[in-house]
């Protein structure tokens, strides 16, 4: 497999600072929730508290939302994926394909 580089950009390592400010962005967003997206998790803690008798069947509707949320947003992934690659003949598919890396880097692969 020969592989062109066509347009070639620095890469930047990230640094176990870099995660570790990451991870604490995503923990904090998770707790206090995100404007206009999503609420925090004390806020929608008592929502479910508050529709249900028992926190046993507040945490089991959660959690059956979640699941229904994370199958909902999979199945739409795969139905992408599936719409742009139905009509295409996976011989020909493979043998000339522009990709692009995480850094924004695009380059062809030859099969």
């Amino acid at each position: 497999m020969k592989i062109g580089i066509l347009r070639k950009m620095e890469k930047k390592k990230m640094t176990q600072e870099d995660i570790m400010k990451l991870l604490d962005s995503c923990y904090e967003k998770c707790l206090n929730g995100i404007p206009m997206v999503s609420p925090g998790v004390e806020d929608m803690a008592n929502d479910y508290l508050s529709k249900h008798e028992t926190k046993e069947k507040a945490c089991r509707d959660m959690l059956k939302n979640q699941i229904a949320k994370c199958t909902t947003s999979g199945v739409v992934t795969g139905l992408g994926w599936l719409y742009n690659n139905a009509g295409c003949d996976t011989s020909e598919y493979w043998k000339c394909n522009l990709c692009t890396n995480a850094d924004d880097s695009l380059y062809s692969i030859y099969g």
